[in-house]
């Protein structure tokens, strides 16, 4: 079945920031994201389209300025200087800076008691604004090394193009246990939340983020909702 997403990021559609038309194909039997496609018309400099197909990769087109993609925008160009640090390998309390003392990473919601901290209580998630489709997004493009949606309930289509595209980057996007998450219907329970990242991240760094939800809910591996 598809799934469409026509404004993923209602805020930034309205403010001016950004926001995702996302696109997927779902096989309706495993619930795994087939096809995907998400555009960002408001990406600095350019707009650009990220589309992905499940065992063939990712693509990012990069918009040409005459109506048309330019061509893809290969590896070499991603946003990951970050990956070229080495970070500790255990949560600092000492206060940090993203990509220099702890890897950049997004959450779903803003900071509160009991929010996971997979990297320190001072060294807080990024700002990506809006919506959770521009996240999976900055974790495909390797700007990010991560993102947290710390929810036990999904929407399916504000989260599977996103999936897709960051598996088919080379990430990881998995729920709290380590498990691939399948969309089958509307809105989908999943263990602790979803954990994404990004292909330049070491498993340290995903599982890291999963024992960060896992402790932040409360217990050991949540069970399927």
């Amino acid at each position: 079945f598809w799934v469409l997403d026509p404004i993923d990021g209602t805020k930034g559609f309205l403010t001016g920031a950004q926001y995702i038309v996302g696109l997927a194909l779902v096989d309706g039997v495993s619930g795994q994201p087939l096809v995907a496609a998400m555009g960002n018309p408001r990406l600095h400099p350019e707009p650009s389209i990220m589309v992905a197909a499940a065992g063939a990769g990712m693509r990012m087109f990069v918009h040409s300025g005459a109506g048309v993609p330019a061509k893809p925008v290969n590896y070499e160009l991603r946003l990951n200087g970050w990956s070229e640090r080495k970070y500790p390998a255990e949560p600092s309390d000492a206060p940090g800076i993203a990509g220099e003392d702890y890897p950049p990473w997004l959450v779903s919601r803003p900071m509160s008691e009991g929010s996971p901290l997979p990297f320190g209580a001072r060294s807080p998630p990024g700002d990506v604004c809006c919506g959770a489709l521009c996240k999976y997004w900055s974790v495909a493009a390797g700007t990010h090394a991560g993102f947290i949606q710390f929810v036990t309930s999904l929407k399916t289509w504000d989260h599977v193009a996103g999936v897709l595209c960051v598996v088919e980057s080379g990430g990881r996007a998995t729920d709290a246990v380590g498990a691939p998450v399948a969309f089958l219907g509307r809105e989908v329970p999943v263990a602790g939340g979803v954990v994404c990242s990004a292909r330049e991240a070491p498993d340290a760094i995903h599982e890291r983020m999963t024992s960060s939800v896992r402790s932040a809910r409360g217990a050991a591996p949540p069970e399927m909702p």
